[in-house]
This record gives structure tokens, C-alpha cells and sequence, in this order.
């Protein structure tokens, strides 16, 4: 009974229609006793049936689990990334940390995560040095001594790790708060004061002593007092190479009166530092930046952003800032937080910054800001300037750019800035560079006009047409390519830009194929876009521009709906009481709308319905055309010679093929009959193969496989032969494996000789038709072919061998010839020889029996690690037997080669040499080669040899 007339039967037998309650089951009908009885009695069966089918159910889901837990398991071993070499696993590792900042010990990031996948993950992590030299630990002040002595272990043994790779290390301190007044080195700090934490000192103190020497790049956030403690340290601790030092004060301590900046003597011990950064330190008349005692010629960037003390805001003075900027000529990035008022008359020296690329100035002032921002400008010469960023916001006044100059060279603006119309279009037009541009419109008053005056801002429709232009020579900033602007605290004051004119500025410039994106971001909320504007922000987007604009929500007035039916201007929806006739006005409105909410889920239900009828129906259609449409395809048509040469372009280019049903061409057998038979009779198919025979193959194994490529071959019909054989690849030596007395691995199947008699018959029956071959395998199955004196290889013309013996040198280094000697005697048109992987006292390769006169390309490569040497008495003859030589590839040590009065070997058909020099006697090889027209491609190992010729 099959499974379906089981489950009919099932259905039939369970019938509710056939029980004999049918008539009253979903009723109201109460049963009598009698009734109940018979019920009873008639459920004790399907009751049963059911508490075993969820026994059975049960055992099922059970299984189930097994077998899925078992399929899960080993399905696991199969993983791709299982077989990456450690080296690829540790690349990508790598690639898993963060690059925006440094390393953290959660359990959750990389690298810790990547330690709890597998023990084979852990461990290669572990010895994975790039993964630990960048760390971040923050230490707050609720920890106890005895926490922070095992995050410092911890710590410690995460840099270790790194081994002697340059260590990125970040370090946040929590001030400790307490109340009251403390007295700390005999400076009195606030009601709110910073405290020294032991734990704190004693952590520092075990990083910085194990690993300042490698330290790279260091920043520190901390309480200015403790900062005070760790430059006591600078004497037991030195930074040879840190080159990036950034600090930052929190708190409201302040280190010793007597003192200069809390970091002063760690400064000192920092000589290779470029790119220092100074965060949060109050600028007083005892701290100055300049003095501190650091190369300040090497910085090439620098930031300097001071505590805000006051309203006044921080305070540099003049002097010092262009005493310091006198002293960086390399710089190449600042950014300064400056008080200007200081600026208002003096007389300023020029600080020439010709490394100068990034500028980013924040100015506070109270004062004539006017004048004192124009003397700061004056005061600095940035030629190569390509990013300027500058803040100030106050009264709206005229910023004098033009004392800035040159700006030419100026590729990214942005002005976070109060100032007129007339400022913003004059530095403009001194950008003409400009790609990036970026201007945050805060509302101020017209004019600077204190408290009197309305708040406008200073990006509208007029400021925008001043950047539409037809003509190109007028047009301010011709090269722009990416614009922001950015309105802030509208306060019921709309921004004074238009649709329409924000659309013809962008239109301008997709035109002149400049513009690639634009955000823009109104501060309140915007009517609605009508249909003509949709189109032309469709069109803009069409054309490739990338656009974002937002607006902002009133402050206050919240969005509302004017088509409600109670809704009028004056009215506030937040505390607005309805009146009765109110009431019922709402009620009827919500009625009609709930109404119409009815009939519309009507009406989607009903196109629901049409819709599934008609993907049923497109789906059958589909169905039905698809499997006609495969009988009229065009490869149906092909003839049967256009197919075969099809097929033949499916072979790999770069390699022979292989016994793969995964590739061609035996995947092209498992298509249909129709290519299976076409592929068959197609001789080309079949006339390159790679051939591979394990030393753990049974003796049945290897003659299957044999079989399988005989048949192969015989498919070729009498088309000559490429044939690659690979016989074992590996020696047992340093793997595990031993060998008994007569070659054959334990536990294996088959011997050496098994496999080579077998092999070289199957070889001998196509050695008539044979073009290329290449062989890989032992030193002892090489020697093993050899024997068979009775192969002939008539048109062979290109031999590849290569022993992968790491040992055969010591087995056999009795061994007076190469062991492939009389097989080579067997190829009278051998054009191509490549030698591989043999030791030099193995052989004299010259004393190879064949045509050298003959050969057009020869490769000798060693064996890896081989340090046995090459006599030019060897060498030299071989290459004077061989004018015809077009390519020669050679990898070996030549340090005895030393000009010893040899004449030039003459060369006149080379054009290809690869020379990989072990030594730095490359000189000597050269005055024996006289290359007339080849083009040389020759890399290096060890010291580039001085050859006494030009080399081409």
C-alpha cells in the first residue's frame, strides 16, 4: 500500500460525516447517559491511535535532532575556512579589527571574540602578532586596587602578544569625586576635587615600564593631577619611536603651582614625535606650550584646544602661538582654539607654513573681531592650504578672507561662521579650486546690530544665483563638486531659500557635469513639493546626483492638519476644549472616515483575491511556456562540429584537465545524451590530462584510475598527447609515516614499484603520440622509470621533471647521473626541459644524452634550501651548446662564480631570462653572457649584483 491510498484510508476511517454523532457534533446537543456511555466507548480507540501517533511523533522529533545534531557536526569539518593556511586565517583576522579606532577587551570584538570560536582560532590568534599591538582600557574610579592590578595583568599580557611589533595604546582615567577640601602636593583644588587613586599610579606604571620602548602612538584622558604624577615617571621610562601623543585634562584639578604644563618632563623623552595633540589644559600666565621641550621642527600635525575657563573663552597669547608656528616649518595639519581679542593692534610677525595642508580654527573673541581675525590671517602663509575649517559665532560681521591668502590650492570650506553676505561671496571667489564646501548658517542679526534688528540668515535665493552663471569665467567655484549646507535655531524664522531656486542651482551645475552630491538641512518644516518640483528632483536624480535634504521640526508650533473639520489657526490642539457641537462635529467625521477606512479594505481584499487568481494563472503560463520554450533553443540547432568546438573552448587554458565531473570535459557528459555522445567523439577533448596517484592508494585504486585514463586517452584518436603525472608528492620523512624494506608506506595498499610498473605500461601504449610531459614524484620512482629503456617518445617535444624529495640528496648521493638519463636519450625533438627539485651532486646535468642544439627553452631550478653550487665549468657549456635558446630561467648560488678568463657565451635568440642570485655575484655571470637583442626580467634575492653592463 503506498503512502498516499494509506493516508485515503486514514482520512476515511476518521471521517467526522461517517460518526454516528455527525448529525449533532457542533451543537448545543446534550447527551444522555446512555449516549455518554457509547461516547466512551467510541473515542477508547482513537484516543489510543492518538496517544501513539504522539509517541511516535515524539520519537521521531527526537531522531530528528540526532540525525540533524550528527549531519550539523561533520558537516562543520567540510568548512572551506577549515583548510585556509594559517597565514590567509591570520590576514583575515586582521582585517576583523576596528579602523576608526583602537582595540577593546570585549569579549564581543575582535580579537578576544576570535579566541572563543575553536582551539585551532584561539591558537591562531594567539600567535598572530598584528592583533594585540592596539589596545584601549579605561579605568574607572569605582574599581578597587585589586581590579585594577588584574586589568593590568590582563593588559599586560595582551600587549605581549604583540610581541615586537609598534604598540597604538589609549588609556581613560575617571577622576575620583569627593567633597570637601583636600590639600594634594600643596595645591588646594575645589569643593569637587581630583584625587589621586593608587591603583591608577601603580597600572601606569606596569604598561609604561614593560612597553614605552615600542610604544607608537599613546593617548592619555586623565585628571590633571594624576597627569602630574606620571610625568614624575618620565625618568624610568623613554618613547624612542613614539611618533602620535595625544593628552587630554578632565577634572577640575590643577596641577602644582610651581610646575609648567603636567607633562612637560614625558614630553622630553619623546624624540621622534610628529603629531602631538594637547586637549583640555587651562592656559595661565606659569603654562605655556612652547616651552616644552620637544623637537618641534619634526611635528607635522598639531592641536592645541585649551580648557574654556570662562565666558572670555581659552586664552593664547599672540606671541606664543606665532612662536610656536615659527618653529614648525614641516607642519602639515592644525587645529587651534584660540581667544583672538588678544589680536586687535600689534605688530605681527608671519609665521611661513609651507607644509601646511589642513587648517581648522575655532576663534572666541569680545572685542573687534573684525580686525583681530584679520591680523590672525595675516600673521600665517599656508601656500599648499587645501583644507580650511573655521568657527565663530557672534555678531554678523565681515570676515576678511583676503588676508588668508593664497587660497588657490584650497579643496574642502568649511565655515561654521557669523558673517555678511559680502564675506561669504568675497572668500568664494578666492576659492576656485573648491570641490567640498560646507557652510553652517546660524540666525544672527543684520549688520551686528546688538539687540536691535531681526535674526536672518546669510545662505538665501540671492547668494545662490551668484553661484549660477552661464558664463565660466565668472562662475564662483567652477570645480565644486559636493556642497552642504546646514541652517540652525530657525526660532519661527523660515530659511530664505526657495524650491525653486535650490533646483535651478542644481540643474546649473549637473549641467556643466561638476556637481556630484547635495545635503542640504532646513531647521523647520517645509511645504510640501507640488508636481512640477517632483519631476525636476527627479530629474536630478536621474542624472546621477546624489541628494539629501531634510527638514527639522517647529520648536514652537507642532505640525498639524488643516483639513481637520475643527482645526483654524487660532486654536491650540494641546489645551483646546471642544464645545458639544464640537463634539458631535467630530464624531459624524469620525464615523464617515471609519466608513470609508471599511470600504477600502473591501475593495483591497477583493484586488487581493483577483491578484492571486492571476499569479496562479501567470504561473502555470510560465510553467507551461518554459517547458516548451526548451525544445526551440538555438544550442539544440547547433551542428554537431560548431557544438564539439564549443566544448573544446570549455577546457581550462592554464592547466591540463582532470577526472572531475565538476569540470570539462567530463561535465559536459552529464548534460544530456545528445552532448554526452558529442563530447565522446570529440577527439580534442581528450587530449590533456593531469594525472595524480597518492601513495595511499590500494593496489584496486590504482588500477581503476589507470583504466579510467587509458580510456581517457584512447578518446584522443591520434591527436598528439599532453600528459602531467604527479606520483608521490610527498615523502614520508617529517610527516609521521615510516616505510618499510620494500618502499611501501605502512598501511598503504600499493609499493612504488606496484604503481610504477603499472603506470609506465599504461604510459608506453600512448609514448607514439605523446607532445608534452610533465612528471612529479620521488627521487626513487623517478629512478624506477628510468629502467624502461623500451619507451620511445618520437614527437615529444616538451619534458617537465621534478623531484619532491626533501632527503634524496642523502639517499642517494651515491648516485653518479640524474636519474631520468636514459629516458631523455628517447626524445630526439625535445625543444623545451625543465629540471626540477634535484640535487647538484646528483648529476652532471651536461652529460645529458639529447639534442641541445635543439632546445629553445631551459629551466634548472634545485631543490629548495640546496646551497651546493654551480661551476661555471658546468654551466657555460651548456649554454654554448644551446644558440637557439630563446627563454632560460635559472635559480641558483653562484658565489664561486668569479671571472676566471672565460669567453662570452653568445646568445643571439634569447629573449627571456628569469636569474634569481643567491649571492652578490651576479657580476661575474654577466661577463659571461652575450645577450644581443633580449629583454631581460630578472629578480633578485639578496643584494642587486653591479654588473659592469647596462641591463635591458
Amino acid at each position: 500500500m503506498n503512502s498516499d491510498s494509506a493516508f485515503s484510508s486514514v482520512n476515511e476511517k476518521w471521517n467526522l460525516s461517517k460518526s454516528p454523532f455527525a448529525s449533532v457534533v457542533q451543537t448545543n446537543y446534550v447527551p444522555s447517559t446512555k449516549d455518554v456511555v457509547w461516547l466512551k466507548t467510541l473515542l477508547t480507540e482513537p484516543q489510543l491511535r492518538l496517544t501513539q501517533l504522539e509517541l511516535e511523533i515524539a520519537l521521531l522529533t527526537r531522531e530528528r535532532e540526532t540525525v540533524k545534531k550528527y549531519v550539523e557536526a561533520h558537516r562543520a569539518l567540510m568548512s572551506p575556512i577549515r583548510r585556509l593556511p594559517a597565514e590567509t586565517l591570520s590576514e583575515i583576522f586582521v582585517r576583523c579589527l576596528p579602523e576608526d579606532r583602537y582595540a577593546v577587551r570585549d569579549i564581543a570584538e575582535a580579537p578576544l571574540l576570535l579566541t572563543t570560536i575553536s582551539r585551532e582560532w584561539r591558537r591562531n590568534a594567539i600567535a598572530t602578532p598584528a592583533l594585540w599591538n592596539s589596545l584601549h582600557i579605561s579605568l574607572p574610579s569605582h574599581l578597587s586596587s585589586k581590579a585594577i592590578e588584574r586589568r593590568a595583568v590582563g593588559s599586560a599580557l595582551w600587549l605581549e602578544r604583540s610581541r615586537s611589533l609598534p604598540i597604538s595604546f589609549s588609556i581613560y582615567v575617571q577622576p575620583e569625586r569627593e567633597l570637601g577640601r583636600r590639600y594634594i602636593n600643596g595645591a588646594t583644588t575645589s569643593a569637587s576635587s581630583d584625587l589621586v587613586h593608587p591603583g591608577h599610579m601603580a597600572f601606569i606604571e606596569t604598561i609604561f615600564f614593560k612597553f614605552s620602548s615600542r610604544m607608537k602612538e599613546l593617548n592619555f584622558t586623565g585628571p590633571i593631577i594624576e597627569i602630574d604624577h606620571i610625568d614624575s615617571l618620565s625618568p624610568k621610562c623613554h618613547f624612542p619611536i613614539l611618533n602620535v601623543f595625544h593628552i587630554q585634562g578632565v577634572g577640575t584639578g590643577r596641577a602644582r603651582v610651581d610646575s609648567g604644563l603636567p607633562f612637560a618632563s614625558l614630553a622630553r623623552q619623546m624624540p621622534a614625535l610628529n603629531k602631538l595633540g594637547i586637549h583640555g589644559f587651562r592656559i595661565i600666565h606659569d603654562l605655556r606650550c612652547g616651552q616644552l621641550e620637544l623637537d618641534w621642527e619634526n611635528l607635522t600635525e598639531l592641536t592645541l584646544k585649551p580648557t574654556v575657563v570662562s565666558r572670555i573663552g581659552p586664552t593664547f597669547s599672540p606671541t606664543e602661538i606665532l612662536t610656536i608656528l615659527g618653529r614648525t616649518h614641516r607642519l602639515q595639519s592644525l587645529t587651534l582654539d584660540i581667544k583672538i581679542s588678544n589680536w586687535e593692534a600689534i605688530g605681527i610677525t608671519v609665521a611661513n607654513l609651507p607644509a601646511m595642508r589642513d587648517l581648522r580654527i575655532t576663534f572666541s573673541c569680545r572685542g573687534d573681531v573684525k580686525k583681530c581675525i584679520g591680523n590672525f590671517f595675516r600673521s600665517v602663509r599656508c601656500p599648499s592650504l587645501k583644507t580650511l575649517h573655521a568657527s565663530w559665532y557672534g555678531k554678523r560681521i565681515y570676515i576678511p578672507f583676503s588676508a588668508l591668502l593664497p587660497l588657490q590650492a584650497v579643496e574642502t570650506l568649511s565655515l561654521h561662521m557669523s558673517m555678511t553676505r559680502d564675506s561669504l561671496l568675497e572668500c568664494l571667489s578666492l576659492v576656485p579650486n573648491l570641490r567640498f564646501l560646507e557652510i553652517v548658517d546660524k540666525l544672527a542679526r543684520v549688520d551686528g546690530t546688538g539687540h536691535e534688528g531681526p535674526f536672518i540668515h546669510i545662505v538665501d535665493d540671492d547668494l545662490l544665483m551668484r553661484l549660477v552663471s552661464s558664463d565660466e569665467d565668472t562662475l564662483l567655484c567652477p570645480n565644486l563638486q559636493h556642497i552642504r549646507i546646514f541652517f540652525k535655531d530657525h526660532f519661527n524664522q523660515p530659511s530664505r531659500i526657495t524650491n525653486d531656486v535650490l533646483f535651478t542651482f542644481l540643474e546649473s551645475r549637473v549641467q556643466i557635469k561638476t556637481l556630484q552630491s547635495c545635503d542640504v538641512f532646513f531647521s523647520e518644516e517645509r511645504a510640501e513639493l507640488i508636481e512640477e518640483e517632483l519631476r525636476r528632483l527627479r530629474a536630478l536624480v536621474e542624472s546621477g546626483l546624489k541628494m539629501r535634504i531634510r527638514c527639522g521640526k517647529a520648536r514652537l508650533m507642532p505640525p498639524h492638519n488643516n483639513d481637520s473639520p475643527v482645526w483654524s489657526e487660532n486654536t491650540y490642539p494641546w489645551n483646546h476644549v471642544p464645545s458639544t457641537e464640537d463634539r458631535l462635529h467630530v464624531k459624524d467625521h469620525l464615523i464617515s472616515t471609519e466608513l470609508k477606512i471599511a470600504e477600502l479594505e473591501t475593495e483591497i481584499a477583493r484586488v487581493q483575491i483577483l491578484l492571486d487568481t492571476l499569479l496562479l494563472r501567470r504561473e502555470n503560463a510560465t510553467k507551461y511556456v518554459q517547458t516548451h520554450k526548451v525544445f526551440i533553443s538555438p544550442i539544440r540547432r547547433l551542428p554537431a562540429e560548431t557544438l564539439s568546438e564549443i566544448f573544446v573552448r570549455c577546457l581550462p587554458e592554464d592547466r591540463y584537465a582532470v577526472r572531475d565531473t565538476a569540470e570539462a570535459p567530463l561535465l559536459l557528459t552529464t548534460i544530456s545524451r545528445e552532448w554526452r555522445r558529442t563530447a565522446i567523439a570529440a577527439p580534442a577533448l581528450w587530449s590533456s590530462l593531469h594525472l595524480f596517484l597518492p601513495l595511499d592508494l590500494s593496489s584496486q585504486a590504482v588500477e581503476r584510475r589507470l583504466t579510467g585514463s587509458a580510456l581517457w586517452l584512447e578518446r584522443s584518436g591520434s591527436l598528439p598527447l599532453s600528459i602531467s603525472l604527479c606520483m608521490d608528492p610527498f615523502s614520508g620523512r617529517g610527516t609521521g609515516t615510516t616505510r618499510n624494506d620494500h618502499g611501501r608506506k605502512k598501511g598503504t595498499g600499493t609499493t612504488r614499484n606496484d604503481r610504477g610498473r603499472k603506470m609506465m605500461n599504461t604510459l608506453l601504449k600512448f609514448s607514439g603520440r605523446l607532445k608534452e610531459l610533465i612528471f612529479t614524484g620521488s627521487f626513487g620512482a623517478i629512478s624506477y622509470l628510468d629502467t624502461f629503456t623500451s619507451a620511445n617518445f618520437p614527437i615529444l617535444n616538451m619534458f617537465c621533471i621534478q623531484s619532491r624529495d626533501s632527503y634524496s640528496h642523502v639517499l642517494n648521493s651515491h648516485v653518479a647521473k640524474l636519474p631520468f638519463t636514459s629516458l631523455v636519450r628517447q626524445m630526439p625533438v625535445l625543444r623545451k626541459l625543465g629540471i626540477h627539485g634535484f640535487k647538484h651532486d646528483c648529476g652532471q646535468y651536461g652529460q645529458l644524452e639529447l639534442d641541445w642544439g635543439n632546445l629553445t627553452e631551459l629551466t634548472l631550478q634545485p631543490a629548495r634550501g640546496d646551497r651546493a653550487t654551480l661551476s661555471s665549468e658546468e654551466i657555460l657549456p651548456i649554454l654554448a651548446c644551446t644558440p637557439r635558446l630563446q627563454r632560460l630561467r635559472f635559480s641558483v648560488e653562484i658565489s664561486n662564480w668569479e671571472p676566471n678568463g672565460n669567453p662570452a657565451v653568445h646568445l643571439p635568440e634569447m629573449q627571456e631570462m628569469r636569474v634569481i642570485f643567491i649571492t652578490d655575484s651576479g657580476k661575474a655571470f654577466f661577463e659571461c653572457v652575450d645577450d644581443t637583442k633580449f629583454i631581460a626580467r630578472m629578480p633578485f634575492t639578496g643584494s642587486k649584483p653591479q654588473a659592469s653592463r647596462n641591463w635591458r
